[in-house]
Parts: C-alpha cells; sequence; structure tokens
C-alpha cells in the first residue's frame, strides 16, 4: 500500500550534534605536534575518550602527551582544522556553532598574581580559507582558563549565532565550508631565578676509567646516582699513573637565560683501599664551553660511602659572561692522580654520578598547549512520519466571524476569528513485509508529533490540494489485532493558515 510523508520542524527543542577535526587546512597549522602529526590527530578526540567525560568538563591534564604546543610573546600562532560532515537530514535549522577548546598555559603559575597572562581564541573560518577567520572573545581576559589548584586549567568555549561573515543564519553550505581552531599568543617574566641541570649525553673525547660490566658506555654510568652502574679504576702501587680522565658532552639548556651567576659541576665519588695510607690521589673536576677543560681541585677521595664534590665557575673559563651557546656546548669531567708507597696490593676508585647545575636569571617563555578542538553544532530537530494512504478524507470550511460595534457615528469594526478549515483523515497500518514491519512504530511517530504540538506539512496526497501545512488537532488508534499487527488511526488536523 502506497504512502504519504507528514514532516515537522521543532523550533522549540534544541538538539546537538558534535563535529571533530579530520584533516589541517594547509599552511594554516603553526603549533608544534606533540605526539603525532598532522596537528588535527593530536586534538580530535571525540567527547568521552578522554577520561570518558562529558564536554567541557574539566579532568586535568593527567598524562595525556596529544597536543599541539606554541612558544611566542610577539606574534599569534593559529592552527585551523577541516571538520569532518555532519549529516543534516533530521536538521530544521541551525541555532549556534560552538567551538571549545582545551587550552593550558605553562606560565599562568607563575603569573597568577600579577594578571600576566597570554591571550587565547576560538576562530572559525567559514571558507577554510587562512587569511579569512572570525575570533571568539580572549577567552583569559574573562577568566576562563585561569589556573587553579595544581596549575591546571579548565575548557573555554564560544558560540556563533549566525555566520560571522554573512550575518545571516546558518546554512547547510556553510557547514560543508567550515573550518574551525585556535589563535594564541603566549606571556614570559624576564625577572624569574632559576636553575637548571645539565647531565653527560656522550662520551667525549677522553674515557680512561673502566665502565661496569653490562653498560655500553661510560656517560650513561653517571647520569643517575644509587642506580648500581658506575665506573671505576683499578690500580697498584707497582702500576704508577697520573691523570685518569673521563669527558663528557651535556644536554643543551631548555631554558633562555638572560644572566648566569654560576655554573656548579658537581660529581659523587668513593674509594677503595686494601691497605690504609698506601695509596693516595687527587682529585680534579673541570669544565669548558668547547675547548680545553679547565680544572679545580677537590682534594683527596674520601674511603667507603660515596661523598659528593663540587666546584663553581662564575665566567666561562675561555673569557667573559657565560652565553646561551657557552651552556650549549659544555664539556664536564673529573680527572684523578694516583701514587702509592706499596707493592702489589690493589686500590679501586668509584663514580656514580656528574653533572652540572646552571644558576642564574632566565626569560621563561611560557608553552601555551592545546588537548582538544572541536565543535557542537545546536539545531532545532526536524521529524519525519510515513502513514499508509488514508482510506477516507473529510473536510470542512467554516468560518467564524465575530462583530464587534464600536460606533462612533461613522464605522463600524470587524474581527475574524481563526480559519475554521479542518481535514479529517482515516487509514489502517498493518504488518506487510514489503512495504510496513513494524506498523507500532508508524503510531507512536503520529503521537510524537501531535506532543510536540508544532505544524506539520503533509505531502504525498491525491488530490494535491490536501496536502499542505496543519496542526494536529488530535490523533487517535485502535489496535485491531496482535497477529497479524494491524491499527487503525484517525487523524484531525486544522489548517495552518494565519
Amino acid at each position: 500500500m502506497t504512502t504519504f510523508t507528514i514532516s515537522q520542524e521543532d523550533y522549540d527543542t534544541i538538539e546537538e550534534v558534535y563535529a571533530y577535526p579530520n584533516s589541517d587546512i594547509a599552511t594554516c597549522t603553526e603549533f608544534t605536534a606533540r605526539g603525532t602529526n598532522p596537528n588535527y590527530t593530536n586534538v580530535c578526540e571525540p567527547i568521552g575518550t578522554y577520561n570518558s567525560t562529558a564536554p567541557h568538563t574539566y579532568t586535568g591534564l593527567g598524562t595525556d602527551s596529544s597536543r599541539n604546543d606554541m612558544c611566542d610573546s610577539s606574534n599569534y600562532k593559529m592552527d585551523l582544522f577541516g571538520l569532518e560532515s555532519v549529516s543534516t537530514a533530521n536538521m530544521a535549522a541551525i541555532r549556534a556553532v560552538t567551538v571549545y577548546l582545551k587550552l593550558y598555559d605553562s606560565n599562568i603559575f607563575i603569573n597568577h598574581s600579577t594578571g600576566a597572562y597570554g591571550s587565547y581564541y576560538a576562530v572559525v573560518s567559514p571558507d577554510s580559507v587562512c587569511t579569512n577567520y572570525y575570533s571568539s572573545w580572549d577567552f583569559q581576559n574573562v577568566g576562563w582558563i585561569k589556573c587553579g589548584s595544581g596549575y591546571e586549567c579548565s575548557w573555554g568555549f564560544y558560540s556563533w549565532n549566525k555566520n560571522p561573515e554573512s550575518g545571516s543564519t546558518w546554512s547547510w553550505n556553510d557547514l560543508a565550508n567550515l573550518a574551525i581552531g585556535y589563535r594564541c599568543k603566549s606571556t614570559r617574566t624576564t625577572s624569574w631565578s632559576d636553575s637548571e641541570i645539565l647531565t653527560p649525553n656522550h662520551d667525549g673525547g677522553t674515557i680512561e676509567w673502566t665502565k661496569k660490566a653490562g653498560t655500553s658506555t661510560n656517560y650513561e654510568n653517571v647520569v643517575t646516582s644509587g642506580d648500581g652502574n658506575y665506573n671505576y679504576l683499578e690500580r697498584d702501587a707497582a702500576s704508577w699513573a697520573y691523570d685518569y680522565t673521563d669527558i663528557f658532552t651535556c644536554t643543551n639548556t631548555t631554558k633562555t637565560w638572560l644572566t648566569v651567576n654560576s655554573v656548579v659541576v658537581y660529581g659523587r665519588f668513593r674509594c677503595s683501599d686494601s691497605i690504609p695510607d698506601d695509596a693516595n690521589d687527587n682529585l680534579d673536576l673541570g669544565l669548558s664551553s668547547g675547548g680545553a677543560l679547565d680544572w679545580k681541585n677537590v682534594g683527596r677521595v674520601n674511603e667507603g660511602a660515596y661523598s659528593q664534590y663540587n666546584k663553581s665557575w662564575n665566567v666561562d673559563p675561555a673569557g667573559g659572561a657565560w652565553t646561551q651557546t657557552d651552556l650549549d656546548n659544555l664539556i664536564i669531567g673529573y680527572n684523578i692522580d694516583i701514587y702509592g708507597s706499596s707493592l702489589g696490593d690493589k686500590d679501586y676508585w668509584y663514580t656514580d654520578n656528574l653533572y652540572a647545575e646552571v644558576n642564574g636569571t632566565a626569560m621563561y617563555e611560557s608553552t601555551v598547549s592545546v588537548y582538544r578542538c572541536y565543535a557542537k553544532i545546536s539545531y532545532y530537530p526536524k521529524y519525519e512520519c510515513s502513514l499508509n494512504k488514508p482510506t477516507e478524507i473529510l473536510t470542512t470550511h467554516d468560518r467564524i466571524v465575530k462583530m464587534f460595534n464600536f460606533w462612533n457615528g461613522d464605522r463600524e469594526v470587524y474581527d475574524y476569528a481563526r480559519s475554521g478549515k479542518t481535514m479529517v483523515l482515516k487509514g489502517s497500518e498493518f504488518y506487510q513485509a514489503s512495504t510496513c514491519t513494524n506498523p507500532c512504530s508508524r503510531i507512536i511517530c503520529m503521537r510524537d508529533m501531535g506532543r510536540v504540538g508544532s505544524p506539520i506539512t503533509i505531502s504525498g496526497l491525491n488530490p494535491a490540494y490536501f496536502n499542505g501545512e496543519y496542526r494536529i488537532i488530535s490523533f487517535g488508534w485502535n489496535k485491531i489485532s496482535e497477529k497479524p499487527e494491524h491499527y487503525e488511526w484517525v487523524l484531525e488536523l486544522e489548517d495552518n493558515e494565519e
């Protein structure tokens, strides 16, 4: 049996669907990807996959390493992403497009009391063009991303009720071409006392101590103290020798130093003397910014447990104040002279830790990190039902006229009530493998439309003048049989013309 269609647009209900980034817009990604490439893959996880949270509910940064970072206090940087397609089949009209961002500024906890924040904006581009974008207000200025306990930050979001380019209500074509993203600028402080540890990362040009069995390089044995690894010397009094040296390059500094007050080399050493006082030693610690090491004497190494020794350099031994380049080229090491008075016995020297500490004033340039970016499409829903074509249609067309006589000698004023045009449709729904396998769902669909109360549009009736816009006065049904499933229904309508 052929059917007709009843559709309804509900402007009293708001529903929503989420759209996630699925591509980088070419030349529009200026943040540094942390985790995977391209950038969109670091911010596109759907709601529910990040600690099973609802939209814009803060759960902390945790160990989430997928993000996009930037550090620039002079220029704005932007990432712009294309969106996955959204089905518009059940949308009557778009109410708003909202962009959500999960942001974090590593500098906020330093400057929280001074209000020295960066700037953070959600952006949309209606045509996915880098130079054609529209920004939200600055989230930081309204306090949405200020850090709380533990320096953790929350979400920011902004809604566009209309297409910002055209000024018109969002259309389906707008969604197809839409790109979203963020635009940020970081902050910095230039007067922060700081320190940093630089550790060995490669063996240098001279390696004369013996590495512990099972380890592959000398430097790895002195990165972490107390881990059971070490470098050692084994000497007897008959084998006189001097200047047993290990030299290592160091990790680069991660800070921007305005001034360096000192670079201090620290080392842990101990010795084991088989016959007390038959052997003596003289330990030096040294460093350089790339050339020959400058050595400073520590003295004799204590016997038994490890002891820590250190020597400090306030300026680069090559001349002048320490520079950023000097620190990135830093070389450190240790040297020991051994001498004794007895023959034949063995003595041992051990070290398990060596590093340099930089002390001074650093320019702290904060990192702005974006962990999530997605859009919420708010819309008015559209419903559609199908019924078998009616077996009976009854129409009436009465107009109720009310007259109010405001007599003032020259006129009467008439008021017409609403149209009395009504139409009653009668039909039946029954199980039919080829057309309807669930008559009950059709009945429920129409019942729900009646509860919504918005106008409906009928199409597919013949003659065509029965089609049009109506309001539901009532919908009734009667279940005739269970097997086969069979209902009869009555739909009473009123013409919706004003």
